[in-house]
């Protein structure tokens, strides 16, 4: 009959052999491997009680050869199926965890059992997800949103096939942190405009953003975790410019940063760009460059000097006023007066003088840019100015 026994416990046999003379000799074997032989027995009637552990659960065999002592010979082949009993639940290692960076509770999981089937895994009790089995192994690892403070647990149940479970669970506190500020002192160059990017985060979502400095006023409600944006500004001299960002999130946690923009002419190229229509009224543009690239150029940021040439004791006419040019804002210098002017503008450390002719009747087209009186400035000196 088939033998059952638990797997690495040993299983108890006997062999019994009787002959109506002698028994000379006996061997036993174990799937053709001989355990036992023994060449002089010498009596009608041999016993003996076997220990043997079998390796698996395959069919085995066990055999039994004896002989008398007219060299008659017996020999019995016993089938023996192995049952091997698991009764040893699944072993199950389990790290959880609260990422305050993303507001997510993660966890590793790892479990062994020679037969294991299935590994699955629960947040609160709920249902995420399994894990896959590779030759008794399962190894894997995860992570959940969540949305509010408070205790969450993370539980594993690990089954193999012969119905042996293990549980696990891992209670994770996820506190409510303040917001995290993102921002980083700049060095960006005088009179071109550049971008001041301002990121903010918190776990469970924001409430209020307040950004104030030079050419940045922001105060706004936030519904979100995060915060991004890129404000343009333009700074017009040397200096640095302090921000202040405040954030407040919705359990009413306050942080605060500030950062430093430093604007500079040094290592930067500036230029001057006069151009000029004859005409009445003449008028003259003057747009700016930085390191090669047109910006903003506004009145209000340059110095207009306007004189007339054929007659040095007339006062000069003119209004200046800022205008839209090929896609970016210029100087413009509008003279009533007849006669022959030279205009010099002045701006970031750059100086350039255009003559024009201002007369009664219709303007002549506007003249190219002169590239003659362009000037290009490099500026090594830092100057400081603290707001």
């Amino acid at each position: 009959a088939p033998k059952e026994v638990n797997q690495g416990e040993p299983m108890h046999f006997s062999v019994d052999v009787t002959d109506n003379y002698l028994v000379r000799s006996v061997s036993v074997a174990v799937d053709g491997n001989v355990i036992y032989s023994n060449d002089h027995v010498d009596s009608n009637y041999w016993h003996r009680d076997f220990t043997y552990v079998f390796p698996h659960a395959s069919p085995h065999s066990i055999t039994v050869t004896a002989s008398d002592g007219f060299g008659n010979v017996s020999r019995e082949t016993k089938p023996v199926e192995v049952h091997v009993v698991d009764e040893n639940a699944p072993v199950i290692e389990l790290n959880a965890w609260y990422d305050a960076n993303t507001a997510y509770v993660l966890w590793r999981i790892h479990v062994t059992d020679p037969n294991l089937a299935e590994v699955n895994y629960y947040l609160n009790g709920e249902y995420l997800g399994s894990c896959s089995v590779t030759k008794g192994v399962a190894d894997c690892g995860g992570g959940h949103d969540v949305n509010a403070p408070g205790t969450y647990v993370v539980s594993v149940v690990a089954v193999d096939s012969y119905g042996n479970r293990a549980e696990k669970s891992v209670s994770v506190s996820a506190t409510d942190q303040p917001p995290v500020i993102h921002v980083t002192n700049m060095t960006v160059p005088v009179g071109k405009e550049v971008n001041v990017p301002v990121a903010i985060y918190d776990d469970f979502g924001l409430s209020q953003v307040e950004v104030n400095g030079y050419g940045i006023h922001y105060e706004g409600n936030v519904t979100s975790k995060a915060f991004t944006h890129v404000f343009p500004v333009t700074y017009p001299e040397e200096g640095n410019y302090t921000y202040a960002v405040r954030a407040v999130d919705r359990s009413g946690n306050v942080s605060e940063a500030n950062f430093i923009v430093s604007a500079s002419r040094a290592g930067h190229t500036y230029e001057l760009v006069l151009s000029k229509q004859n005409g009445a009224p003449a008028r003259v543009w003057a747009e700016g460059k930085v390191d090669g690239a047109f910006v903003d150029l506004s009145c209000s940021d340059a110095v207009i000097h306007v004189v007339r040439t054929d007659d040095k004791t007339a006062i000069a006419q003119y209004d200046v006023k800022t205008v839209q040019r090929n896609g970016h804002e210029a100087c413009e210098v509008d003279i009533t007066g007849a006669g022959y002017y030279e205009v010099t503008v002045s701006w970031q450390g750059v100086q350039k003088s255009i003559g024009v002719h201002s007369f009664k009747g219709v303007s002549s087209a506007p003249e190219n840019p002169v590239v003659a009186v362009s000037v290009a400035l490099v500026l090594l000196a830092i100057a400081a100015r603290f707001i």
